[in-house]
């Protein structure tokens, strides 16, 4: 999806904000935002339960 967004943005640079900026936009933040917690919780499923919580500190978001 980020991909996606990111052809987009690269193709479509002389068109109007709606048609032209905004999708790419969009398709950009779905992919990142799909994809963040996906990762983040693969990274701290390993840890024991008493770990978890310092594991993923780094992560700015919930899970």
């Amino acid at each position: 999806m980020f991909g996606a967004g990111a052809l987009w943005l690269s193709l479509h640079l002389d068109g109007s904000y709606a048609m032209g900026f905004l999708p790419g936009l969009l398709m950009t933040g779905l992919g990142v935002g799909l994809s963040t917690t996906s990762f983040t919780s693969a990274a701290v499923s390993q840890l024991p339960a008493d770990r978890v919580s310092t594991g993923r500190s780094w992560a700015p978001w919930p899970l």
